[in-house]
Formats: structure tokens, C-alpha cells, sequence
């Protein structure tokens, strides 16, 4: 009988350290999803002082960034969000980009510019990114995080 209420006791401690763990390990988890879309665009630095002040093109490789918790009902359940939501926002907003003079829509069309532009479209999209980033080279990026 003592061995039993020990085993109990010992039981009901190391429930209560693994929920209690469980619980922390909840709040520290950063759970993200990404996709990445290319397009393709043509643009020139106005201001610039170097070869970029003359048109030239790039196809841009984009990667977008979600952050939150997992749904736990529903279609959803396991996920942050649907990869589809994100891929059907990108196609109604990729015509503004695609195979434009990015001239034409920017002042001065840095990809920094161009990366907020693009985060802000997600926005309109009820989609909220953690982060868009945005490859103009292969070894040259920049990228956009909202701070709220």
C-alpha cells in the first residue's frame, strides 16, 4: 500500500511537471510556414549611381513568412494557415508585379520598396506575413516585417 500511494504521488508530480512543461514549451514555440513565387520585372534606380540607374531586369524570387498557432478545429486543424490561402492570394496580386516596368508603379523601385509593396498586398488580402522577403540576385535580398 505504500509503495502504491508513492507511485501515485510520484505519478501525479510528474503529470503535473509535464503539463506544466508542456504548458512552457507552448509559449516559446515559434511555429512559421513559408512559399516562395517568382516574377519577372524590368526597373531602374533613378537616384543610383552606379549600373542600376539603367534599365535592366530581374526575375525576383519571393518568400513569404507566416507565424502563429496551430488551428485546432476545423479544416485547418494542425495548421498555422492553408498554403492554398497564401498561393490564391499571390495569384491575384502577381499581375501587378509580372513582367512589368516596376517604373511604372514606383518612384524609385528598390526591393526594399517593393518588398513592402508586396506585404502590404497580403494585407489587403486579410493575410498578415511575418515576413516578405524578397530576392532581387541570387546573393541579394531584402526584407519587410510590420511591426505590429
Amino acid at each position: 500500500i505504500a509503495t502504491a500511494a508513492l507511485v501515485f504521488r510520484t505519478s501525479k508530480r510528474w503529470e503535473l511537471k509535464m503539463s506544466t512543461f508542456a504548458h512552457t514549451r507552448r509559449l516559446l514555440e515559434i511555429r512559421r510556414i513559408g512559399k516562395t513565387f517568382t516574377f519577372d520585372a524590368a526597373h531602374y534606380l533613378p537616384n543610383h549611381d552606379g549600373k542600376c540607374k539603367h534599365l535592366h531586369g530581374h526575375t525576383y524570387h519571393v518568400e513569404v513568412v507566416f507565424e502563429g498557432e496551430l488551428c485546432e478545429t476545423g479544416p485547418q486543424e494542425g495548421m498555422i494557415l492553408d498554403f492554398g490561402k497564401v498561393t490564391d492570394a499571390w495569384r491575384r496580386m502577381e499581375g501587378h508585379y509580372d513582367h512589368k516596368l516596376l517604373n511604372d508603379l514606383f518612384a524609385n523601385p528598390t526591393a526594399e520598396v517593393i518588398a513592402e509593396s508586396i506585404w502590404l498586398h497580403f494585407a489587403a488580402d486579410n493575410l498578415f506575413p511575418k515576413e516578405v522577403k524578397l530576392w532581387e540576385t541570387p546573393t541579394s535580398w531584402a526584407s519587410y516585417q510590420n511591426p505590429s
